[in-house]
């Protein structure tokens, strides 16, 4: 379930995997439907960006704090990790056997889970990380900015601003190109360059 909303969350918002992860329920703005990642090197919010989030993404976090609020213990304070750990059996002691969550610690692994739904869904070898790429691709052609981009999704190498711009410029002249399913001054344009042809040969 935590890797499932954890997906629907990356490919709405182009968050990495790591980032979801560590989300604190205090990150979360549910009614204003954006949530804030906070920058790891600091702990106040300076450098903290803000996500916004699209009905999928709200639907994904709003399930994410239903089953934060249901597991035992409960993780229900501002300061819990979303997706809390999932600890190990415990080996001694009166809870020997039983097993828990630490909403102080935030979940670490979800490859068996992740494999899992993505052979299920038809999708072997799928990484989780491709979700941030395919977020980014159909933001860029949408028309959005590199720059819009990068406040959503945060830092992204030299190496793939160049290969996003690619990606803008090819979606960019295939917008013009649907604009020539009805041109207007298109053929004049050419029934002018066939005159002047005519004229050269003559």
């Amino acid at each position: 379930m935590a890797a499932f909303y954890g997906s629907v969350l990356a490919a709405n918002t182009g968050l990495r995997g790591g980032e979801i992860k560590k989300l604190h329920i205090e990150s979360l703005d549910l009614e204003h439907r954006r949530l804030r990642i906070r920058r790891a090197d600091t702990k106040s919010d300076a450098g903290a960006r803000t996500v916004e989030l699209n009905r999928d993404a709200t639907e994904a976090a709003a399930r994410l704090l239903m089953r934060a609020g249901s597991l035992e213990p409960p993780a229900n304070k501002p300061e819990h990790y979303l997706m809390p750990k999932h600890l190990s059996r415990i080996a001694h002691g009166e809870h020997k056997g039983e097993r828990g969550y630490d909403p102080n610690q935030h979940q670490q692994y979800w490859d068996t889970a992740w494999h899992s739904l993505t052979d299920k869904a038809g999708f072997p070898g799928l990484r989780f990380h491709d979700l941030r790429h395919t977020f980014i691709t159909h933001m860029v052609e949408l028309g959005v900015s590199i720059g819009v981009i990068q406040t959503f999704v945060g830092h992204m190498s030299a190496r793939m601003v160049r290969h996003y711009t690619h990606v803008s410029s090819g979606a960019a002249r295939k917008a013009v190109e649907l604009l020539d399913a009805d041109p207007i001054l298109a053929p004049i344009v050419q029934n002018e360059a066939q005159s002047q042809e005519k004229v050269y040969r003559a």
